[in-house]
């Protein structure tokens, strides 16, 4: 989602105010929301903004926004978040990322455990700068409903862990896995072409073998700043180098949907999916103009 659909997505729903500390990853989100009228109140700091935001959810029976950067600024909103869960305020998700090799997701599997049996929606960063087992771990040992990247799933020559004899072997019966549980793969091919050498042009990303193995994935942009990119600038690189055509493109934007982390019911949130779903037509003139260009 770019900054633009945050902001008028906040501004639908009734958002007048967010509780935040500046930070460069924010600027364009922080921008779009000033612009369509929401009031930003700057805390000083990441904890202030998460306990803000849960006071102003009970006070007002309405959900508390509120941003913060990533690395420490993300962590420091989580003694915020969790005092809001205890209080039975909504928080829809937990997420892990971070520097892979030498910092295994299972280190935090207490965490995760915790959040699991709070029915908290998980996501794991694996697969883009370690092996497929890094994937397999945060799927099987932190039960992640979605993983950040992916990139290295079909890459056995990846594969570090002495015990896996059948590295090929490996990655098609974990591909076979993922697909079968619907884990969602947050695919982002502009930051994985700046970030992996091996990636020389778009046509050499994965998201195609994704696809062709039916799995669940959908379209990000890890970060709009650094990378500039926006959700609209991926679907166009798939589009165009990946040969991703109308229902791929539907597929793709129903599953970031329907394995969205949304505070409501699935009943709610399915049919927010089945009303994008019947948007069959416009999606495949949209796949036809980007082509046509």
């Amino acid at each position: 989602m770019c900054s633009s659909d945050l902001g008028e997505s906040l501004k639908r729903i009734g958002v007048k105010n967010i509780f935040f500390i500046m930070g460069g990853p924010i600027n364009d989100t922080l921008t779009a929301t000033i612009k369509r009228g929401i009031r930003p109140i700057d805390v000083r700091h990441e904890q202030a903004a998460a306990m803000a935001a849960q006071a102003y959810a009970r006070a007002l029976n309405f959900p508390g926004v509120c941003f913060g950067a990533s690395g420490p600024g993300a962590i420091n909103l989580t003694t915020g978040l969790a005092n809001a869960l205890i209080d039975g305020v909504p928080v829809v998700g937990f997420d892990l990322a971070g520097q892979e090799d030498g910092f295994p997701a299972i280190d935090h599997q207490d965490a995760y455990d915790w959040c699991h049996r709070r029915f908290l929606h998980k996501t794991v960063h694996a697969g883009e700068a370690y092996g497929p087992e890094s994937i397999f771990q945060a799927i099987t040992s932190l039960r992640a409903d979605r993983i950040g990247h992916g990139l290295l799933l079909f890459s056995p020559e990846s594969i570090q862990d002495p015990q896996i004899d059948d590295r090929e072997g490996f990655c098609r019966r974990l591909a076979n896995y993922m697909a079968e549980l619907r884990t969602t793969i947050e695919v982002c091919i502009t930051s994985n072409l700046q970030t992996t050498p091996r990636l020389r042009r778009p046509e050499d990303h994965p998201l195609r073998k994704m696809l062709d193995h039916r799995m669940s994935v959908t379209l990000c942009t890890d970060n709009r700043l650094v990378s500039h990119t926006d959700v609209c600038g991926e679907i166009r690189m798939a589009v165009d180098h990946l040969g991703v055509d109308h229902r791929e493109l539907r597929n793709i934007l129903i599953h970031g949907f329907k394995r969205s982390f949304f505070h409501g019911s699935y009943a709610q949130k399915d049919r927010k999916s089945t009303r994008l779903n019947s948007s069959h037509t416009v999606i495949s003139y949209a796949v036809f103009c980007l082509k046509k260009k």
